[in-house]
């Protein structure tokens, strides 16, 4: 009698899978399984690359806040320059960094004033150093003189003037070695107003203005070039037939050719024909014309070169 399997079992085996279906079911769990550890590692690889960059945002804006410099309450970007007292000073890698300022130095071992970076006495120049100005037990008067500048000693109790006004009416000056009492004749005393400039007293002080025809603060004055233009307090009031000269401080309207001074603004024409300074001879009639005159032939004349000549009657037909 031949067994046989029971229907239940040929039913049972029919539901797994074949040896070829379960080397493929296994590729694919080993490829899924190898997608996640592909995918673990790319996570692992983009958070390391995130933490790096969030380290160097961080380097940046540390680096970007100390390479700002801080500066009495004012924030200078790097690069940045700017003036502090004498100095130029520079925002470098977050420090201040400092340089006196360059003078053009006008004189050989120039004095320093107050509130000055730079030496600013020129040829001529005269000024006072007073204790109060350069921090000195002595005090002076420099001048400069060709690119050099001397200084004397100024010794108040014996070259200051006696003044006749109460003590409690005495007054200093930064730029003076001597006292003053007020409404005082300080020009008289000593100024450094320009050689064409006038100097005003004023109540504790005084001032200097150019003069008519310079121009400048009144310490430095120039010659005011009246010709450049025409009117008004600078300018020229030169007339018609004129012409505008400048001069020092001043400026002059010279006549032109053919015209004569009628007052100082103004020229009118000279009459030729009426001063006999004509070069007509006498067979011409002189006629004056503005800025000059014409030799017109008398009647029965004519032109000949320069002069006029009677007409040739035997050669008119």
């Amino acid at each position: 009698m031949t067994g046989h399997w029971p229907s239940q079992n040929q039913d049972s085996c029919s539901m797994c899978p074949t040896r070829a279906q379960f080397k493929t079911l296994q590729s694919s769990v080993i490829r899924l399984e190898n997608s996640v550890i592909n995918l673990e590692n790319l996570v692992k690889e983009l958070s390391e690359k995130l933490y790096e960059t969030q380290l160097r945002l961080q380097n940046v804006e540390e680096c970007d806040c100390f390479k700002s410099c801080l500066v009495n309450g004012t924030l200078h970007s790097e690069g940045s320059s700017w003036k502090q007292d004498c100095d130029i000073c520079s925002c470098v890698h977050g420090e201040v960094k400092c340089r006196p300022i360059h003078c053009s130095i006008p004189c050989k071992n120039p004095e320093m004033v107050a509130n000055e970076c730079c030496p600013v006495l020129q040829h001529g120049q005269r000024i006072k150093i007073s204790p109060k100005i350069a921090n000195r037990d002595k005090c002076g008067e420099c001048v400069c003189n060709d690119g050099k500048t001397s200084c004397k000693q100024i010794i108040a109790e014996t070259m200051c003037p006696q003044l006749d006004c109460p003590i409690n009416e005495q007054f200093t000056r930064e730029d003076q070695c001597c006292r003053f009492c007020a409404g005082a004749d300080f020009c008289s005393v000593g100024n450094d107003c320009h050689s064409n400039a006038t100097c005003h007293n004023l109540h504790t002080e005084y001032t200097c203005s150019c003069n008519k025809g310079f121009k400048g603060d009144g310490k430095i004055c120039e010659d005011l070039n009246e010709c450049d233009q025409k009117g008004g307090n600078d300018g020229h009031h030169c007339g018609q037939n004129t012409i505008c000269v400048n001069t020092l401080g001043s400026y002059k309207c010279e006549c032109l050719p053919s015209f004569r001074r009628h007052n100082k603004f103004e020229c009118i024409d000279i009459d030729e024909c009426s001063k006999e300074v004509n070069e007509c001879n006498e067979n011409a009639i002189c006629v004056n014309t503005p800025g000059g005159y014409e030799c017109l032939c008398k009647p029965g004349y004519e032109r000949q070169g320069l002069i006029c000549k009677r007409k040739d009657i035997s050669n008119t037909k």
